[in-house]
């Protein structure tokens, strides 16, 4: 897992998508990110584009396109939005599987039938 960083202009892009529009951004980034399969790039840019079309993120079509072929290249477990100084302006990680679930929603063997998880 990587992080995925994107550089902007923090003032076009506030005064283009709004205030607070990179924290909302890398949330949406993060969402997408979370969903998309590496090497699936055409259910990555329905992703996108349905995420970005939501949320008010009037892209371009080749920016949305280069934006789903960076993020199935590889998986990616956090989403960095920074300035074109390298100051972190929104920061999004997403929770790993292990993370995710409470320690007694983990799979468990059972010792009678090591085969099969079970949900203790």
């Amino acid at each position: 897992m990587g992080t995925w960083n994107y550089v902007v202009n923090q003032q076009q892009f506030t005064d283009q998508y709004g205030e607070g529009a990179a924290v909302r951004y890398a949330e949406v980034i993060g969402d997408i990110a979370a969903r998309m399969t590496p090497g699936d790039r055409e259910g990555a840019l329905e992703i996108v584009n349905a995420a970005f079309d939501e949320h008010g993120f009037d892209m371009p079509e080749m920016m949305r396109d280069k934006i789903a072929e960076n993020l199935t290249l590889a998986e990616h477990d956090r989403v960095v939005i920074s300035d074109e100084f390298d100051n972190v302006i929104a920061e999004h990680s997403l929770p790993s599987d292990r993370e995710a679930l409470d320690e007694e929603d983990r799979p468990h063997i059972d010792p009678e039938n090591d085969s099969r998880p079970t949900y203790s």
